[in-house]
């Protein structure tokens, strides 16, 4: 693992997290350079330092991409705009529940992003998931053909859910549904219950029956009319991977895959790989379990009626709410 801060894990995840979903290294350094004693003094003593070191090269791009759409250089104006918005929610991730303008920023940082979109003409769709009486916030990227051209019909479909702590805009700027539109696969990147905008916007905290929250993205997805309901997919990443559909939704040919975490493809963790990290002291409130928004790690399951272990944060890194 890349250490722009010696031995201080959470400071690093941050950093690549961010390299790897758009940031330019010299707007990384800039951000960092100012903070490098702080991280010398552990996770939480610099956090404050943190956000604000972020904050200001943010800011700086944010005027100017202000020249830049003044001057109608839009294409400039909306790329400045969408990685002032990636080192914002890098900021606001980082920061405690209890920060009273945590959801100011976190909004900011998602008008940039979306004027950012608009302005660069990213072949992206801004949509809303119906859930439960609310929605989850996503974006969709449609398949294209071999010379560029957008699918005419229907075409398969991936559903891109977030680790515990990322946001949609990470994996729209980690360029995998990019790859997937060239290969002539759609994709659906949605912030599940307990992530992103969901938790923030809706408070959908996290749930383990994550098959209820994938019927709700197949049900959006079959009355788009361009999307092949024998061939929808999902993928998640990190946290979201622990936690597969126990069953794919019966009203497709769902497939499950879980790059990056501890289960196979439709498989729960046992009780057992929960256990330790139920006992998890969380950073934020200093509760036992985690008291993130997530419900507690033994819980009845809507669903069944049945005890369901959720996974809590590990203590490695801090509560992302």
């Amino acid at each position: 693992m890349f250490e722009y801060f010696p031995g201080n894990y959470v400071w690093n995840l941050s950093v690549l997290i961010t390299l790897q979903n758009g940031g330019t290294i010299g707007e990384v350094d800039e951000a960092c350079r100012p903070i490098r004693e702080a991280a010398a003094g552990g996770v939480d003593a610099g956090t404050e330092q943190f956000y604000a070191a972020w904050s200001a090269v943010a800011d700086r791009l944010v005027a100017l991409a202000q020249e830049d759409e003044e001057r109608g250089w839009t294409l400039s104006a909306g790329e400045k705009y969408r990685r002032a918005a990636l080192y914002l929610l890098n900021a606001e991730r980082m920061q405690s529940v209890h920060k009273p303008d945590r959801l100011a920023h976190y909004e900011r940082a998602i008008d940039l992003q979306h004027r950012g979109m608009r302005l660069a003409r990213d072949p992206v769709e801004i949509v809303e998931v119906p859930y439960e009486g609310a929605t989850l916030p996503a974006y969709f990227m449609k398949a294209r053909n071999a010379d560029g051209t957008i699918i005419d019909g229907p075409a398969p479909c991936i559903v891109q859910w977030n680790g515990f702590d990322s946001f949609k805009e990470h994996m729209l700027g980690s360029l995998f549904p990019h790859e997937l539109a060239r290969r002539g696969i759609s994709t659906l990147m949605v912030d599940q219950p307990g992530t992103g905008g969901a938790l923030r916007l809706s408070k959908l905290p996290a749930i383990v029956e994550s098959e209820q929250y994938g019927a709700a993205c197949v049900d959006y997805l079959l009355v788009r009319g361009d999307v092949d309901a024998q061939r929808i997919g999902v993928v998640g990443g990190r946290w979201a991977a622990t936690t597969p559909p126990a069953r794919p939704p019966s009203r497709s040919g769902s497939r499950c895959a879980s790059p990056g975490g501890p289960t196979t493809a439709g498989a729960r963790p046992s009780a057992a790989a929960y256990s330790a990290k139920a006992r998890t002291r969380c950073r934020t409130t200093g509760t036992t379990p985690c008291g993130c928004g997530a419900r507690t790690p033994w819980t009845t399951s809507r669903s069944s009626g049945t005890a369901s272990p959720l996974t809590a944060w590990s203590r490695r890194s801090p509560c992302p709410t």
